[in-house]
């Protein structure tokens, strides 16, 4: 069911009996609930390809942002969309257009530009980041913040910049999705690899990516394989 459509789900269908089956009805109900789930979904994808048409750019992309929330929270019966990675590949193309991109003569460091949506100081995640910039002495680290609130954790920060990257909280500077997405383009642009930590409902790198013509090789780094990812 990767890569499609919300399935139409067969509500008609009898779940089978067996004797003593005290999850039966929450059976029912649970795969009620999934198919209203994966109509919320389909409703709020539809109107994407007609707004990108028409140019409508912030509205597709605050509705695609809305439709990636819904998939994560409220499971839909699938695990990727081909509409919705359609639609940001589409909008990202139409409304944040650039090949902008550093070229360094070979033989350098690497720039290797970590992409997380926030980072806290509680949890695996932070910590296989910082972990990771540590072990690697060779190569210059950077990160870049979609939507952090809280201060960056002190280990992190001082990964960083032993490595002699620097941290950037891209929400932190006027604007929303399309005017952050841009912005991050422009550290994309500099770095010779992009490792994505993001939230699987992330649409600001993918956007920012979409919209690039030429831009570095990308590894997602899948924490979530249980959920739904954008």
């Amino acid at each position: 069911m990767i890569g499609i459509a919300p399935p139409a789900w067969d509500t008609s269908r009898p779940e089978p009996e067996h004797e003593g089956d005290i999850l039966g009805p929450h059976r029912v109900a649970a795969r009620a609930r999934v198919h209203s789930h994966s109509e919320d979904l389909r409703r709020l994808l539809a109107p994407l390809p007609g707004l990108i048409a028409a140019g409508r750019y912030l509205e597709a992309a605050t509705r695609a942002q809305i439709a990636a929330n819904h998939a994560v929270l409220w499971h839909a019966g699938i695990f990727s969309s081909a509409l919705l990675d359609s639609a940001l590949r589409d909008l990202g193309a139409a409304a944040l257009p650039t090949s902008r991109r550093r070229v360094r003569p070979r033989g350098e460091q690497l720039r290797i530009l970590h992409v997380a949506t926030a980072v806290a100081g509680i949890g695996g995640h932070t910590r296989m980041m910082w972990r990771w910039i540590g072990c690697d002495r060779g190569n210059i680290h950077s990160l870049a913040l979609t939507r952090q609130s809280d201060p960056v954790p002190a280990l992190l920060t001082e990964a960083v910049a032993s490595s002699g990257g620097g941290i950037r909280q891209i929400n932190r500077t006027p604007g929303g999705i399309l005017q952050w997405a841009r912005r991050l383009q422009s550290e994309i642009g500099d770095a010779d690899l992009i490792v994505l930590h993001t939230h699987n409902m992330d649409i600001i790198p993918l956007l920012a990516l979409a919209g690039m013509r030429e831009r570095p090789p990308v590894a997602l780094l899948d924490h979530a394989d249980h959920a739904f990812w954008a």
